[in-house]
């Protein structure tokens, strides 16, 4: 679940890398409640393909070991990972990014963003699954 300070922010000064919209997971006092927002894709990729995942974050006084995951479900029931650690600590927004080579036919990805037990303010923006072509 999410926390009541949890929420959207749109056409706010300084509030999205581009100028629209983030989402901001804002925890002031102690927490121990982890976080989710989940989305489930069906890109279509062929095996060696480049899937990658990007995002931009921003934080203020942010606290412990969150990220951002890509969870690819492969159709023989196998799965590979991207994993977006967001650092800790105060900074403007900057770009994470990590990518996979596709080893088996794709079923299906699952994109989550994951806050654990933190404290402070995170935004997250331009979160992107990109394919590329293996070929």
């Amino acid at each position: 679940g999410l926390l009541p300070d949890d929420r959207r922010l749109c056409n706010r000064p300084n509030g999205s890398s581009e100028g629209v919209c983030a989402f901001r997971f804002l925890q002031l006092g102690d927490s121990n409640v982890a976080r989710v927002l989940s989305q489930v894709v069906t890109p279509t990729a062929n095996v060696n393909d480049t899937i990658t995942l990007s995002a931009q974050v921003n934080a203020e006084n942010f606290t412990t070991g969150s990220y951002l995951l890509a969870l690819i479900d492969h159709s023989a029931g196998t799965r590979q990972r991207i994993r977006l650690n967001i650092p800790t600590g105060t900074y403007a927004f900057q770009t994470l990014s990590n990518s996979v080579s596709l080893s088996s036919p794709l079923s299906r990805i699952r994109v989550r963003i994951v806050v654990e037990n933190s404290t402070g303010r995170v935004l997250v923006d331009n979160v992107q699954l990109i394919v590329s072509s293996g070929r």
